[in-house]
């Protein structure tokens, strides 16, 4: 009711009647519902959007305008009011007792936008969203919204994925394969020694005819040079 859209697409809060200072927290106190203007002593608002707590008449405090906030949220994801009546009995009814149409929200809307409706729209105040500012975290998790460009990239992004994964496989097997002239893949390994203990440190002569090494192959517990 007070959400006001301007001809530039420019939102508006408007008619903030029910302001008022108080310190250290926003607190008031009221008996009935007015559907008119302000009255001292009423329960002031629209209905639609008003926390069960303050249709009830009891003690209000931020928490009422965090649950008027996820009302108008889920109001504009869904095109419809979360809590609506054919009356001002019914409206309340609902606020007071129903849940809001969760399937009513577009089947695309983020999983962290719906928790924060959710966390906005508890009907006990001691489980709703304290600050709004803790739901910044909510809003975080909540991806772009998909565009047309996004769910085409989205169809050919897997077939790229595996074009490139084929095309890297075979510049690797290409890449890794032997050149038939390669002397090392003509090569043939031979073992040049078969001792049954230790073998190890072995030096290539420089002219490649000698190989040295150590080895305990003649026992004692003592590594000698062969050659």
């Amino acid at each position: 009711d007070n959400v006001m859209l301007g001809p530039r697409g420019l939102v508006k809060v408007l008619d903030f009647g029910l302001a008022k200072t108080a310190a250290p927290v926003a607190v008031v106190d009221a008996a009935t519902v007015s559907a008119g203007p302000t009255a001292e002593g009423s329960i002031v608002g629209s209905a639609a959007y008003m926390s069960p707590e303050q249709a009830r008449g009891l003690r209000v405090d931020r928490r009422t305008d965090i649950w008027a906030f996820g009302c108008v949220l889920y109001e504009m994801l869904a095109r419809r009011r979360a809590f609506a009546g054919a009356t001002l009995s019914d409206t309340i009814v609902a606020t007071l007792g129903k849940e809001p149409d969760w399937d009513a929200l577009p089947p695309d809307t983020p999983r962290g936008m719906r928790r924060l409706l959710s966390r906005t729209l508890q009907k006990d105040p001691h489980d709703r969203l304290r600050d709004i500012a803790d739901g910044l975290a909510d809003l975080d998790e909540a991806p772009a919204p998909e565009t047309a460009a996004r769910r085409a990239t989205a169809g050919w992004m897997p077939w790229a994925v595996a074009a490139i994964a084929v095309a890297a496989s075979t510049w690797l097997l290409l890449r890794t394969r032997p050149a038939a002239d390669d002397p090392i893949a003509r090569s043939v390994l031979t073992p040049l020694t078969r001792d049954a203990g230790l073998t190890t440190s072995p030096a290539l002569s420089r002219d490649g005819r000698l190989l040295a090494y150590a080895s305990d192959r003649a026992g004692g517990g003592t590594l000698d040079i062969w050659v």
